[in-house]
């Protein structure tokens, strides 16, 4: 009995030297990490948390074990969001979960109508946020809807057609890496069980995410981290009259389908499998909010390149009429758009095209002042420049950028406006006006190099943004600063740098493109640090001593001759090795 009681003692010892050297245990494959209650869950609460109009016309139910919720829309055209983050459970390029939850097709009336969605990504501060005022009209709606990532599709289509997709927020289609291309329902048909449930099964594997029905995959994509929507979650999205209930929903550590083992279809035709996961994800990029604390005032934070790199990958946004010829100098540091006209489209081709990319994962907020430098010209048919941007809507949407526009082909004629999506603004501090106005009107002219390439500048500090231009004196002048809010900048709180075009026959050309923390003056009085050799390093042997270490440290020999002592009292024998001389 003594042993026995020795040996128990030893055990509780080496654990605990365990526990004091920092070794701990993590979860294995396939081991339950959270089994959601509806009703009653300390990690997860179901709840409304965003609407695209009044929060009537829904009703919600959760069944009295909390195993199962019940969501009834009775007014077609409405959308709900349900759900909420699990807490303590993030998202990163080392993490993989998988989430499973039953869905059913209980349809009123058999509508084919009634849709909803599964998605895998949140933000805490949106789901806590106050839904009764979340609406299209609101950044959090907007957020909600553009950010995340998951399943979308019809219950009526696992027993009919196939209605299947990858989906960004409110039911929006998305591009999948083999089946699913944004544009219509694909995939399968899957048979519910008894009850009319089918399996919805999304595995994490760190920015990518897989989707499976019943055990089978269905398609593969990308999860954009853009506004912090960097918590594992499991919400829900309705649309349209009829009833959906969820049940079973649990998280599994790791990715137990891919762990099983499948084959890959081939890619869908214009998919590309990045050798990293998600070229869209900003938290993969260097160029990053830290290395802009750690930036002094007035340093440049990077030159902006236009060939595609890790922090700066441009591609096109949005494309009206004829595809633009773009010609893009050997080191990256010249662009050249040219768009050819198209005899198809009426009044000589006009129509919005946008194209560029965000830059790291720097972001506007009230603290942050950046400035960008660049030479720019234009013909006679104006050609604008922007500099924020939401890039969880690269591809899709081309809102919400704020640019200026205008004629810098180094005629009498060269003017500016600024704008909002290529929509004409009215500036808070000079011009004042949404109207094109003529450099040669103010005070000082804007001038041309010989190349026919004007110098212009943008400062953003906090949300209040500034444009420049210089003269012929080589002196910045104030063109016009318009006086932004936190909510503006909401729905694309990236900076990014890119071009916008409206006429086909246009051309525009920048170039030598420059990123800086600070105003301008900021840029103008920096100063490099000095670099110093660092002093060579002494090392001085440590002091023999034989006092024990001191309460709440745990030495490296302590430790070991505790595990020794330990071992010896189960009756291992152990015997120390002589130091060879």
């Amino acid at each position: 009995m003594k042993k026995i009681l020795s040996a128990i003692l030893a055990l509780t010892m080496i654990l605990a030297l365990v526990a004091a050297m920092g070794i701990s245990t993590s979860a294995k494959e396939g081991d339950v990490l959270h089994k959601i209650n509806f009703k009653n869950d300390d990690k997860y609460t179901f709840k409304m948390f965003a609407t695209n109009d009044k929060a009537d016309g829904v009703t919600s139910e959760v069944s009295e074990d909390g195993n199962a919720a019940t969501v009834t829309v009775i007014t077609k055209g409405k959308r709900y969001f349900y759900g909420d983050v699990i807490d303590g459970l993030k998202l990163g390029a080392d993490k993989k979960y998988t989430v499973e939850v039953l869905a059913d097709n209980s349809i009123e009336g058999k509508s084919a109508m009634q849709n909803f969605g599964v998605y895998i990504n949140g933000n805490k501060d949106v789901v806590d946020g106050d839904w009764a005022a979340i609406n299209p009209n609101n950044s959090k709606y907007t957020d909600t809807m553009n950010a995340l990532r998951g399943y979308y599709g019809t219950p009526e289509g696992w027993n009919g057609t196939p209605k299947n997709t990858l989906s960004r927020g409110a039911g929006s289609k998305d591009y999948g890496l083999y089946v699913s291309d944004a544009t219509n329902y694909v995939g399968g048909i899957y048979t519910p069980d008894a009850e009319g449930f089918c399996k919805v099964s999304i595995e994490v594997d760190g920015f990518v995410y897989r989707v499976f029905i019943n055990g089978e995959f269905f398609d593969e994509g990308y999860i954009p981290f853009a506004n912090n929507y960097d918590d594992l979650a499991l919400i829900f999205y309705v649309y349209n009259a009829g009833s959906v209930t969820f049940k079973d929903a649990v998280v599994y550590e790791g990715n137990i389908y891919t762990a099983k083992g499948f084959t890959y279809p081939a890619l869908r035709e214009g998919a590309e499998k990045l050798d990293w996961s998600g070229a869209m994800m900003l938290n993969a990029k260097t160029l990053t909010m830290d290395a802009y604390e750690k930036a002094g005032l007035g340093a440049k934070l990077t030159d902006i390149l236009f060939k595609n790199g890790t922090d700066f990958a441009p591609q096109m946004l949005n494309l009206t009429g004829t595809d633009p010829i773009i010609t893009i100098s050997d080191d990256g540091k010249q662009i050249d758009f040219d768009k050819p006209t198209d005899a198809n489209m009426k009044d000589a081709g006009q129509g919005a095209t946008w194209w560029g990319g965000a830059i790291g994962s720097l972001e506007y907020t009230a603290d942050t002042v950046y400035t960008f430098t660049y030479k720019v010209k234009t013909n006679e048919l104006r050609g604008g420049v922007f500099f924020n941007l939401d890039e969880t809507n690269m591809k899709y949407n081309w809102a919400q950028l704020y640019n200026f526009y205008g004629n810098l082909n180094g005629s009498a004629d060269s003017d500016m406006v600024v704008c909002i999506s290529g929509t004409k603004i009215k500036g808070h501090e000079t011009v004042k006006t949404t109207s094109y106005t003529k450099f040669s009107a103010l005070d000082k002219n804007i001038a041309f190099d010989a190349e026919g390439y004007a110098d212009m500048a943008v400062t953003v500090d906090g949300y209040s943004w500034s444009l420049y231009y210089k003269d012929a004196a080589g002196e910045w002048v104030l063109f016009e600063t318009y006086n932004g809010t936190a909510a503006e900048f909401a729905g694309a709180p990236q900076v990014a740098c890119g071009v916008y075009l409206y006429h086909d026959m246009c051309t525009l050309g920048i170039k030598d493109a420059a990123l800086y923390k600070g105003t301008l003056t900021d840029v103008a009085n920096y100063v490099p640090p000095v670099e110093t050799e660092p002093a060579p390093e002494t090392t001085e042997p440590a002091p023999e001593t034989t006092e024990p270490p001191v309460s709440g440290e745990t030495g490296d020999s302590f430790v070991v001759f505790a595990i020794i002592a330990a071992v010896s009292v189960i009756g291992v024998a152990v015997v120390a090795k002589r130091r060879e001389n």
